[in-house]
Protein backbone atom coordinates (compact mmCIF):
# COMPACT_ATOMS: atom_id res chain seq x y z
CA UNK A 1 0.00 0.00 0.00
CA UNK A 2 2.67 2.17 1.14
CA UNK A 3 4.31 1.24 -2.05
CA UNK A 4 1.98 2.41 -4.69
CA UNK A 5 1.35 5.74 -2.61
CA UNK A 6 5.35 6.77 -3.59
CA UNK A 7 4.61 6.09 -7.13
CA UNK A 8 1.62 7.35 -7.30
CA UNK A 9 3.70 10.69 -5.70
CA UNK A 10 6.85 9.83 -8.01
CA UNK A 11 4.46 10.48 -11.45
CA UNK A 12 2.61 13.52 -9.95
CA UNK A 13 6.10 15.03 -9.39
CA UNK A 14 7.05 13.79 -13.10
CA UNK A 15 3.60 15.59 -13.99
CA UNK A 16 4.26 18.58 -12.28
CA UNK A 17 7.94 19.20 -14.23
CA UNK A 18 6.35 18.62 -17.61
CA UNK A 19 4.21 21.05 -17.37
CA UNK A 20 6.47 23.45 -15.43
CA UNK A 21 9.92 23.18 -18.03
CA UNK A 22 8.35 21.47 -20.65
CA UNK A 23 9.56 18.07 -20.04
CA UNK A 24 7.92 15.58 -22.28
CA UNK A 25 5.31 14.09 -19.68
CA UNK A 26 3.06 12.65 -22.50
CA UNK A 27 3.17 11.92 -26.16
CA UNK A 28 0.55 14.90 -27.00
CA UNK A 29 2.44 17.30 -24.82
CA UNK A 30 5.76 16.02 -26.50
CA UNK A 31 4.35 16.51 -30.05
CA UNK A 32 3.19 20.35 -29.33
CA UNK A 33 6.81 21.31 -27.30
CA UNK A 34 8.86 19.60 -30.55
CA UNK A 35 6.60 21.55 -32.81
CA UNK A 36 6.94 24.65 -30.97
CA UNK A 37 10.72 24.30 -30.96
CA UNK A 38 10.77 24.32 -34.27
CA UNK A 39 8.67 26.96 -35.23
CA UNK A 40 11.32 29.05 -32.95
CA UNK A 41 13.78 27.64 -35.29
CA UNK A 42 12.34 28.50 -38.26
CA UNK A 43 11.59 32.14 -37.14
CA UNK A 44 15.57 32.42 -35.60
CA UNK A 45 16.86 31.04 -39.06
CA UNK A 46 14.11 33.64 -40.72
CA UNK A 47 15.29 36.63 -38.31
CA UNK A 48 18.79 35.65 -38.92
CA UNK A 49 18.47 35.87 -42.96
CA UNK A 50 16.79 39.47 -42.56
CA UNK A 51 19.79 41.12 -40.17
CA UNK A 52 22.32 41.66 -43.18
CA UNK A 53 18.88 44.05 -44.61
CA UNK A 54 18.28 45.67 -41.71
CA UNK A 55 22.32 46.76 -40.86
CA UNK A 56 22.26 48.31 -44.16
CA UNK A 57 19.41 50.30 -43.39
CA UNK A 58 21.34 52.32 -41.21
CA UNK A 59 24.00 53.85 -44.07
CA UNK A 60 21.35 53.98 -46.42
CA UNK A 61 19.31 56.43 -43.97
CA UNK A 62 22.07 58.73 -43.21
CA UNK A 63 23.34 58.57 -46.97
CA UNK A 64 19.99 60.12 -47.96
CA UNK A 65 20.42 62.70 -45.30
CA UNK A 66 23.26 63.63 -46.83
CA UNK A 67 22.41 64.20 -49.71
CA UNK A 68 19.49 66.35 -48.72
CA UNK A 69 21.78 68.68 -46.83
CA UNK A 70 23.85 69.16 -49.66
CA UNK A 71 21.10 70.18 -51.48
CA UNK A 72 19.43 72.60 -49.33
CA UNK A 73 22.65 73.78 -48.88
CA UNK A 74 23.41 74.50 -53.12
CA UNK A 75 20.00 76.20 -53.05
CA UNK A 76 20.50 78.29 -49.90
CA UNK A 77 24.34 79.51 -50.06
CA UNK A 78 25.79 78.31 -53.60
CA UNK A 79 24.97 81.04 -56.66
CA UNK A 80 25.61 79.70 -60.31
CA UNK A 81 29.38 80.75 -62.13
CA UNK A 82 28.70 84.44 -63.89
CA UNK A 83 29.48 84.02 -67.30
CA UNK A 84 31.43 86.71 -68.49
CA UNK A 85 30.85 88.85 -71.67
CA UNK A 86 33.64 87.41 -73.28
CA UNK A 87 32.19 83.68 -73.05
CA UNK A 88 29.00 85.06 -74.19
CA UNK A 89 30.59 86.09 -77.33
CA UNK A 90 32.42 83.36 -77.93
CA UNK A 91 29.44 80.68 -77.11
CA UNK A 92 27.36 82.26 -79.56
CA UNK A 93 29.26 82.71 -82.57
CA UNK A 94 30.93 78.96 -81.33
CA UNK A 95 27.29 77.73 -81.43
CA UNK A 96 25.46 79.89 -84.46
CA UNK A 97 27.73 80.45 -86.79
CA UNK A 98 26.67 78.12 -89.20
CA UNK A 99 23.31 80.23 -88.94
CA UNK A 100 24.35 83.82 -89.65
CA UNK A 101 24.07 85.29 -93.25
CA UNK A 102 26.86 86.48 -94.95
CA UNK A 103 25.77 89.64 -96.74
CA UNK A 104 28.99 90.05 -99.21
CA UNK A 105 29.04 87.69 -101.88
CA UNK A 106 32.79 87.71 -102.63
CA UNK A 107 35.83 89.49 -100.26
CA UNK A 108 35.19 93.01 -100.25
CA UNK A 109 37.88 95.48 -100.88
CA UNK A 110 37.98 98.05 -98.30
CA UNK A 111 40.80 100.80 -99.32
CA UNK A 112 39.79 104.10 -97.75
CA UNK A 113 42.03 106.69 -95.51
CA UNK A 114 39.58 106.06 -92.38
CA UNK A 115 40.11 102.12 -92.92
CA UNK A 116 42.97 101.88 -89.97
CA UNK A 117 40.44 103.08 -87.10
CA UNK A 118 38.96 99.38 -87.74
CA UNK A 119 41.54 97.65 -86.55
CA UNK A 120 42.71 95.71 -83.44
CA UNK A 121 43.04 98.52 -80.43
CA UNK A 122 46.78 98.64 -79.52
CA UNK A 123 47.97 97.33 -82.89
CA UNK A 124 49.94 98.01 -85.96
CA UNK A 125 47.61 98.00 -89.66
CA UNK A 126 49.58 95.65 -91.40
CA UNK A 127 49.26 98.86 -94.39
CA UNK A 128 49.19 102.42 -93.59
CA UNK A 129 46.35 103.10 -96.09
CA UNK A 130 44.15 100.20 -94.41
CA UNK A 131 43.76 98.10 -97.29
CA UNK A 132 42.25 94.86 -96.75
CA UNK A 133 39.34 92.75 -97.83
CA UNK A 134 35.65 91.83 -95.53
CA UNK A 135 33.17 89.08 -95.68
CA UNK A 136 30.37 90.52 -93.27
CA UNK A 137 27.90 88.16 -91.02
CA UNK A 138 24.61 89.05 -89.05
CA UNK A 139 22.63 86.65 -86.97
CA UNK A 140 19.16 85.47 -88.49
CA UNK A 141 17.14 88.24 -85.93
CA UNK A 142 18.91 91.29 -87.82
CA UNK A 143 18.93 90.21 -91.48
CA UNK A 144 15.68 92.15 -92.81
CA UNK A 145 16.98 95.33 -90.81
CA UNK A 146 20.32 94.68 -92.51
CA UNK A 147 19.52 94.13 -96.09
CA UNK A 148 16.58 97.33 -96.09
CA UNK A 149 18.49 99.77 -93.99
CA UNK A 150 15.28 100.26 -91.98
CA UNK A 151 14.49 100.27 -88.72
CA UNK A 152 16.89 99.26 -85.57
CA UNK A 153 18.48 96.21 -85.14
CA UNK A 154 16.51 93.98 -82.12
CA UNK A 155 19.10 92.94 -79.05
CA UNK A 156 20.76 90.41 -79.53
CA UNK A 157 21.78 90.73 -83.26
CA UNK A 158 25.37 89.81 -83.91
CA UNK A 159 27.42 91.69 -87.27
CA UNK A 160 30.79 89.58 -87.66
CA UNK A 161 33.51 91.07 -90.05
CA UNK A 162 35.88 88.77 -91.35
CA UNK A 163 39.04 90.49 -92.57
CA UNK A 164 41.56 89.07 -95.27
CA UNK A 165 44.87 90.11 -96.44
CA UNK A 166 44.43 88.68 -99.65
CA UNK A 167 41.54 89.19 -102.29
CA UNK A 168 40.25 85.41 -102.52
CA UNK A 169 39.76 85.52 -98.82
CA UNK A 170 41.64 82.85 -97.53
CA UNK A 171 44.42 84.18 -95.37
CA UNK A 172 41.99 85.74 -92.50
CA UNK A 173 43.89 88.71 -90.25
CA UNK A 174 41.14 88.66 -87.27
CA UNK A 175 37.78 89.29 -86.57
CA UNK A 176 35.42 93.26 -85.78
CA UNK A 177 32.24 92.46 -84.63
CA UNK A 178 29.18 94.48 -83.29
CA UNK A 179 26.54 92.60 -80.53
CA UNK A 180 23.57 94.77 -79.92
CA UNK A 181 23.00 94.88 -75.88
CA UNK A 182 20.26 95.92 -73.63
CA UNK A 183 18.57 99.46 -73.69
CA UNK A 184 20.67 101.85 -72.08
CA UNK A 185 23.99 100.14 -72.48
CA UNK A 186 25.62 102.41 -74.88
CA UNK A 187 22.50 104.95 -75.46
CA UNK A 188 25.02 107.06 -77.63
CA UNK A 189 25.51 104.77 -79.99
CA UNK A 190 22.80 102.84 -80.50
CA UNK A 191 23.60 100.14 -77.71
CA UNK A 192 26.02 98.77 -79.37
CA UNK A 193 29.03 96.53 -78.15
CA UNK A 194 32.16 96.44 -80.12
CA UNK A 195 34.61 93.54 -80.05
CA UNK A 196 37.57 91.89 -81.96
CA UNK A 197 39.04 88.31 -82.12
CA UNK A 198 41.97 86.38 -83.21
CA UNK A 199 42.26 85.27 -86.59
CA UNK A 200 41.12 81.85 -85.63
CA UNK A 201 38.22 83.32 -83.61
CA UNK A 202 38.93 81.41 -80.95
CA UNK A 203 39.16 83.91 -78.70
CA UNK A 204 38.05 87.87 -77.59
CA UNK A 205 40.86 90.13 -77.93
CA UNK A 206 39.08 93.27 -76.54
CA UNK A 207 35.63 94.08 -76.13
CA UNK A 208 33.18 97.16 -75.29
CA UNK A 209 32.97 100.85 -75.73
CA UNK A 210 35.75 100.65 -78.22
CA UNK A 211 36.66 104.03 -79.31
CA UNK A 212 38.33 103.82 -82.50
CA UNK A 213 34.42 101.66 -83.82
CA UNK A 214 32.73 104.03 -82.15
CA UNK A 215 34.63 107.02 -84.02
CA UNK A 216 33.45 105.29 -87.07
CA UNK A 217 30.25 104.30 -86.98
CA UNK A 218 28.62 107.34 -85.17
CA UNK A 219 28.19 108.21 -88.66
CA UNK A 220 25.70 105.90 -89.74
CA UNK A 221 22.98 106.76 -87.11
CA UNK A 222 20.62 106.57 -89.94
CA UNK A 223 21.36 103.10 -90.40
CA UNK A 224 21.51 102.10 -86.50
CA UNK A 225 24.95 103.21 -86.56
CA UNK A 226 25.70 99.98 -89.03
CA UNK A 227 27.83 101.10 -92.45
CA UNK A 228 25.85 99.03 -95.46
CA UNK A 229 28.49 100.19 -98.07
CA UNK A 230 29.19 96.35 -98.52
CA UNK A 231 25.65 96.15 -100.05
CA UNK A 232 25.44 99.81 -102.58
CA UNK A 233 28.71 100.48 -103.34
CA UNK A 234 30.65 97.59 -105.13
CA UNK A 235 34.19 98.58 -104.24
CA UNK A 236 34.85 100.78 -101.36
CA UNK A 237 37.75 103.20 -102.78
CA UNK A 238 37.17 106.28 -100.79
CA UNK A 239 40.32 108.18 -99.59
Amino acid sequence: MVGNKRKAAHAATRRTQGLTFGLPCCSHREKCIIADSRLGGVAASTSARNLPFQNMRTPILFALLGILALIVALSLGASPRQISEDEKIWDYLGRHRPEMIRITQKPYRVNWAGAPLCIRPNSIPHSPHGEHWIHVFVSPSGTNTMLTGTGTYPVGTFILKQKFLDAVGTNTEFYTGMRKRERDYNPELGDWEFFTMNRSGSMVTARGKIESCMDCHTKYKSTDFVSRRYLTVKEDTRR
